[in-house]
């Protein structure tokens, strides 16, 4: 007791605090821990999570671009497309390669990665680099041919990592 000031509970109120208070504070610690952990929490999430991020890419480039003679016509939403195409990709790898390195990776660190993996999935990811994230991402790439097969690139890597954790949980 300090001052003479004693809790409901009858411990001096800077030992102890209130049990009702106890249920919240174990969902907040658990809420916390799950952002903390998020990519890496339940790898076929990231999977889902992947796909979802493509498919906004695609819904972008449907409705927002605008189409016409085979080019888009709106720099701005392609580059957009690009960088949300690029994040799944990486949010997929991310889920891959989870607990090997938790902070941000640089390009190079998955050509590594992917390089002791699978060559074949390297050169696909260095294509996807290149179109996704240099191309369309920063020069806003507005060939409607170019585009497709950069998302299909993408479609290939995301695909890849689906099966790698199918096998691994099967």
């Amino acid at each position: 007791m300090i001052d003479g000031r004693v809790s409901r509970n009858g411990c001096p109120p800077f030992l102890c605090f209130d049990l009702c208070l106890i249920p919240f504070a174990l969902r907040l610690i658990t809420y916390n821990l799950q952002l903390l952990s998020y990519p890496y929490l339940h790898p076929m999430k990231n999977i889902s999570e992947a796909f979802r991020y493509l498919d906004n890419a695609k819904e972008i480039l449907r409705d927002k671009a605008h189409k016409e003679d085979g080019y888009y016509q709106d720099q701005k939403y392609v580059k957009m497309a690009g960088h949300t195409a690029y994040t799944g990709v990486l949010m997929a790898l991310d889920g891959y390669f989870r607990g090997e390195r938790k902070k941000r990776k640089s390009v190079e660190w998955y050509q590594e990665a992917l390089a002791k993996e699978d060559k074949k999935i390297l050169t696909t990811f260095n294509s996807a680099y290149h179109t996704l994230h240099l191309l369309m991402g920063y020069d806003g790439e507005q060939n409607v041919k170019i585009v497709k097969v950069s998302l299909e690139e993408a479609e290939k890597i995301i695909n890849w990592v689906a099966t790698k954790q199918e096998m691994v949980n099967a």
